[in-house]
């Protein structure tokens, strides 16, 4: 779901598409994306919302604009294909909104992604099959965190 609570998008596998839905009047539009789209993260980077949407089996990064004041909503505007994992699974921003963390299913990494290039910056090795990732703030001693 978009920050703002107006659009949810959903992946549809086995029709290599994105459904985005409006939540105030339920309209659909469907968005062609890579083979298998199996995740997508949401957030605000330095060209404003955008839906990152991970293909298992293209091996690829989908990004579509998700800002509903922008001329291109609900477009892909740009195709991560260069230095992206083994079957991508999901996407999450930093806070700064200036990068985006893919795990990458079958090659046990995560791909770090630099919101303003849109290039995969690292490639961070981490355990057998990762396959959801969230970013956040650990907090040992609420309140004081």
């Amino acid at each position: 779901m978009t920050p703002d609570g107006t659009t949810v998008y959903v992946t549809n596998e086995n029709a290599n598409s994105v459904s985005a839905i409006d939540t105030g009047t339920n309209a659909v539009v469907t968005i062609p994306v890579g083979t298998t789209p199996s995740g997508i993260g949401i957030g605000h980077t330095p060209f404003g919302v955008r839906a990152y949407v991970t293909n298992e089996n293209s091996d690829d990064i989908y990004i579509i604009d998700a800002d509903p004041t922008s001329p291109a909503f609900n477009t892909v505007v740009d195709v991560i294909t260069k230095n992206v994992g083994d079957s991508p699974s999901d996407a999450a921003f930093t806070a700064d909104g200036l990068k985006a963390y893919v795990p990458n299913n079958l090659d046990n990494t995560v791909s770090v992604i630099d919101t303003s290039t849109n290039e995969v910056i690292t490639t961070i090795k981490v355990g057998v099959y990762p396959n959801i990732i969230v970013i956040g703030r650990v907090c040992s001693v609420p309140p004081h965190c």
